[in-house]
């Protein structure tokens, strides 16, 4: 075994904070993830700097903002430039392999996400077209097939698969030191579980009124309607949605039991460093948003974020602002590689543990994929913004959720329920205006060549 400690990164994909038992949600869901967090750090205001996949798994490999790295959309939208100005920043992986580092990835998205990788697993059971075709000729196979055979068509690596191609890696590369990125995707729409821990679920009550047909009145986007009727293909209610979501949560959860078992009956595991969170939350039945995640409130944003490994104390829980920039900073202090020659915006978590708070005042968001947003956070308030009704309509329901500009007391309305500007126009200041302008112009208005030049250390 090398002095160097093995590192996993698991990323469960729309996996919200409070939908963790360790973080007192009222179900089973998560005895894995809550015994690995005994064992270690609970950071519980870790934030997504945006709410969509490939932004967010972008940041996380950069330690850059997504005003900064320029991917502030997903999937077909994101701008080609933006993606030859990521080619050339400095990956985790990359810098690891520098480092005498293995380095796998289980996961399916490819394209810029593979960099550095040695192994990217790419599909394992088998390549699903469907997702490799541009969005609009998947909308039009979507038209003609029935709900349930599109579904099936679209069927990704199931946690057990990635488990099993993890541990089996694990077992053969362990006398080299090794960097593990591992995605489960089984808790993105349409959550998927096993009937097993399905039927559990189903059993608990979820105590919420609404029907899949007034889901559906709700929202004018034909996406929207897609997205709530994939969530729901095979469902009843809206309950048996609910409980879907918990039952993958639970079903991912246990993969990630597999893997910890198995360090440690191979006598690894205290020589590996365990970092998990999600890529963003997922927005349920709030704001009008269903089933997805788009919307910069707290339930598309806050995540989790557990570590348990060397020099990581146990059963701590940290209170200060934290965010996915942090992650790579973080992996570098624990490997000992000199930081001095990367940009990166982030802030080693070691160093917070150390010094025992955060340095940050508020957190960041942004959003740019369903709709153009800010978001600024602080522990009691946060203001989201967009300069006009066309860049605050959300494309998928066509609608403005919750107004081009809104501001929320957390304290009061954690829930985020009450726009107090409604009431008040002047609640907020030209300063943290001209901050959200700012912020603003650098994801959308400039070059992504300009936003590398302008890199600024977050606060």
């Amino acid at each position: 075994m090398s002095s160097k400690p093995h590192i996993i990164l698991i990323v469960i994909d729309a996996l919200r904070f409070d939908r963790l038992t360790c973080n007192g949600y009222d179900k089973p869901t998560t005895p894995h993830l809550d015994k690995i967090a005994s064992q270690g750090v609970t950071f519980e205001n870790a934030f997504s700097s945006t709410n969509a996949t490939d932004p967010s798994l972008t940041t996380i490999f950069t330690g850059l903002h997504p005003y900064t790295h320029g991917i502030v959309s997903h999937g077909m939208d994101v701008d080609p430039k933006s993606i030859n100005v990521v080619k050339k920043i400095s990956y985790i992986s990359e810098v690891l392999k520098k480092c005498g580092y293995r380095t796998f990835a289980l996961d399916w998205l490819d394209r810029w996400h593979k960099k550095g990788f040695d192994y990217y697993s790419g599909f394992i059971s088998g390549r699903k077209f469907l997702l490799k075709i541009p969005s609009r000729v998947r909308a039009l196979v979507r038209s003609l097939l029935p709900q349930r055979l599109y579904l099936s068509s679209l069927k990704i690596d199931r946690a057990e698969t990635l488990a099993d191609m993890a541990l089996s890696l694990i077992r053969r590369y362990s006398n080299q030191p090794m960097f593990f990125f591992i995605h489960f995707w089984d808790t993105h729409t349409p959550y998927y579980a096993p009937k097993n821990y399905l039927s559990c679920f189903q059993k608990m009550s979820y105590n919420c009124s609404l029907t899949l047909s007034d889901l559906i009145k709700e929202v004018d986007g034909e996406q929207a309607k897609r997205v709530i009727k994939m969530a729901a293909a095979g469902c009843s209610d809206v309950n048996e949605v609910l409980a879907r979501y918990d039952a993958s949560i639970a079903y991912v959860d246990g993969q990630v039991g597999r893997i910890y078992q198995v360090l440690e009956d191979e006598g690894f595991l205290d020589e590996t460093l365990l970092i998990i969170t999600s890529d963003h939350g997922e927005s349920l039945l709030e704001h009008g948003i269903y089933f997805a995640h788009h919307g910069l409130y707290d339930v598309s944003i806050h995540v989790p974020l557990i570590m348990r490994g060397p020099d990581i104390p146990a059963k701590k829980r940290v209170n200060g602002f934290v965010q996915h920039t942090d992650i790579l900073p973080t992996i570098l202090d624990l490997v000992g590689y000199n930081r001095k020659n990367l940009k990166y915006e982030g802030v080693s978590l070691m160093k917070i543990l150390r010094e025992g708070n955060s340095p940050r005042r508020y957190i960041i968001a942004v959003e740019g994929y369903t709709q153009r947003k800010v978001a600024i956070r602080t522990k009691q308030f946060k203001y989201i913004y967009s300069p006009s009704n066309q860049t605050a309509t959300c494309r998928f329901c066509r609608k403005i959720h919750g107004g081009t500009e809104e501001f929320y007391d957390l304290i009061n309305d954690p829930l985020e329920n009450e726009n107090l500007l409604r009431k008040d126009k002047n609640i907020v200041t030209e300063g943290l205006k001209d901050l959200a302008k700012e912020i603003y112009m650098r994801a959308f208005l400039q070059s992504p060549e300009k936003r590398l030049l302008n890199l600024k250390l977050n606060p």
